[in-house]
């Protein structure tokens, strides 16, 4: 099934390594909830459901981080570097 959950995960994040973190977290849930999941029933939904949520959880979270600049001031902090002369020659 992990296939099937990569790609679900993938299809809702859209980056190859943010989608392998969360399968990580989504697999260590399903070990540790493996009690709740009823025998006999479709484990993929069940998988999937927690996938989702992992999802959401790694939004929310990353909605809050202080160190993602927006569009603006990335484009400001790459233009002053680009116009600061650098002799790497004399530093070397």
């Amino acid at each position: 099934c992990q296939n099937g959950i990569i790609a679900y995960i993938l299809s809702l994040v859209g980056n190859p390594d943010t989608t392998r973190d969360i399968q990580q977290e989504t697999n260590v849930v399903l070990w540790r909830k493996a009690g709740e999941f009823k025998e006999g029933s479709n484990f993929m939904p069940w998988a999937l459901g927690i996938a989702r949520m992992q999802v959401l959880s790694f939004r929310r979270d990353h909605q809050r981080d202080r160190h993602v600049f927006d569009d603006q001031v990335f484009k400001q902090l790459t233009s002053e570097y680009a116009a600061v002369p650098v002799d790497l020659d004399d530093r070397q």
